[in-house]
């Protein structure tokens, strides 16, 4: 079940993704920017690897909430 936060992430990017379509923006990636989106080529991101920081309250609320690999119990 998704939570809250996964569904209005969703709508987030799926609007701004809708945007992109509708401007004849193909072969984007949509990523997160404070409070906005932006649309990153994927030629610029594709086979590259990028972490959101430890300390981000993304990671912090997933590791409170049981869903991070590091709390999940094998």
């Amino acid at each position: 079940m998704p939570t809250t936060t996964e569904r209005l992430l969703a709508i987030f990017f799926g609007t701004a993704g809708a945007y992109c379509i509708e401007e004849g923006t193909p072969g984007v990636l949509m990523t997160a920017m404070g409070h906005t989106t932006e649309a990153l080529p994927l030629e610029n991101v594709a086979g590259k690897k990028q972490s959101v920081p430890l300390g981000h309250p993304w990671v912090d609320t997933t590791r409170q909430l049981g869903n991070s690999s590091r709390n999940e119990r094998h």
